[in-house]
C-alpha cells in the first residue's frame, strides 16, 4: 500500500507593471554605485518572517526628484533583495526607481524596481586625465 499526500505551499506572486507607472509611482529616481550593503538594525519584523538589507548608494545623478547628499540609504523589500530584485553588492551600478517616506526613508517602490547595469559597463574616470 502506497501513501500519496500533497503540500500546499502559498507564495509571492509580482504582479507586472509598466515602465510608465512605476515612474509615476517613484518620488526619487537615481542612478548611483553600491558602497555598502547591510543588515537593518531596526527591523523589528521577526528574522525568519522577513529581513531587510540597507544599502548605501553613492549617486552618480538624479532623473526624478532630489536627495540632499551625494550618498543616500535606501532599504531594500528583504534581507539580499531576495524576492523579485537582483541581488546587490558594493561596487553594483544600477538605477534606483524609489519611493520617499515621510521620515525620509527610501525605499524601493515596486518590487523589482532596481535595474541593474552589467559589470564594467561604465569606465572609470581617470584621475590624471581629468580638466
Amino acid at each position: 500500500m502506497c501513501i500519496l499526500g500533497a503540500i500546499t505551499a502559498e507564495s509571492s506572486q509580482l504582479i507586472p507593471i509598466e515602465a510608465s507607472k512605476l515612474e509615476s509611482l517613484s518620488d526619487v529616481i537615481l542612478v548611483g554605485t553600491v558602497k555598502a550593503v547591510e543588515r537593518d538594525a531596526t527591523n523589528t519584523i521577526p528574522k525568519e518572517i522577513t529581513d531587510y538589507d540597507i544599502v548605501t548608494v553613492e549617486v552618480a545623478f538624479v532623473l526624478k526628484g532630489a536627495v540632499s547628499t551625494k550618498e543616500v540609504k535606501v532599504r531594500l523589500a528583504t534581507r539580499g533583495n531576495r524576492a523579485f530584485d537582483a541581488a546587490l553588492t558594493t561596487m553594483t551600478t544600477a538605477t534606483f526607481f524609489l519611493k520617499q517616506d515621510k521620515d525620509g526613508t527610501l525605499r524601493t517602490a515596486h518590487p523589482g524596481s532596481v535595474a541593474v547595469f552589467p559589470q564594467n559597463h561604465f569606465k572609470e574616470k581617470n584621475k590624471d586625465s581629468e580638466s
